[in-house]
């Protein structure tokens, strides 16, 4: 028992890590949660609530969403639309910031909850239906998603009948078009989300290790 314990919660802590301490580049890392807290020239990044020695904009009640916080991990708020990828303001005072050392998601076969799969870049199309081409002719978006930003931040290529969330206002996974008879439809995919586990332990980190513990503390006797 002992060692599947060991296992379940070594499985949580690489999908937490995994998933938490890496960006997904079609969002420009705007929904990165991680921890990661250096730059890509290994210098320390500024807690976001410090102007020292750096002074800036970016606050938690100008940018309320974007993860600020009393913590200098790296993010992207969205400040700067050049910027794309998650960085920090340094502690060097020759250098004001640097993009972070955090990788790229490789991960395409599912989405994230936490951005509603707007940075989804899967192949995932209906199962048994065809999703419309997002520029088709019969696609109600034609003009809309065929120019920028959609075809950009979303992902919507010219001919692609890939599922794609490019209205996360209405949807919370990725969607596709479907033409039946002379109504189009708007139908979700059956694309699979990023692992419960996975989620659970990046909203609920310190729960879980608490109960981690917990775990341990009431077994490990008993197995001894």
């Amino acid at each position: 028992m002992l060692s599947a314990l060991v296992v379940i919660t070594a499985s949580l802590f690489s999908g937490l890590w995994a998933f938490q301490n890496c960006y997904r580049p079609a969002t420009n890392g705007l929904f990165y949660r991680g921890s990661i807290n250096v730059t890509e020239n290994g210098l320390a990044c500024q807690n976001w609530l410090s102007t020292s020695p750096h002074s800036h904009p970016e606050t938690p009640q100008l940018y309320p969403n974007a993860g600020l916080g009393d913590h200098n991990y790296c993010r992207n708020p969205g400040s700067n639309s050049s910027r794309t990828k998650p960085w920090c303001y340094t502690t060097s005072i020759d250098v004001t910031w640097k993009y972070c050392n955090v990788t790229e998601c490789q991960d395409t076969t599912c989405y994230s909850a936490i951005d509603k799969g707007v940075g989804y870049r899967g192949t995932e199309t209906l199962k048994g239906d065809k999703c419309e081409k997002w520029n088709g002719m019969k696609s109600v978006y034609k003009n809309l998603y065929s120019e920028s930003p959609y075809n950009t931040v979303y992902g919507l290529k010219g001919d692609s009948r890939d599922c794609r969330n490019p209205d996360p206002d209405k949807f919370d996974r990725p969607w596709c078009q479907f033409k039946m008879g002379r109504k189009v439809e708007n139908r979700t995919c059956d694309t699979p989300p990023v692992p419960p586990q996975v989620l659970l332990m990046t909203s609920r980190s310190l729960h879980n290790l608490r109960v981690s513990h917990v775990l341990f503390s009431t077994f490990l006797p008993i197995l001894n």
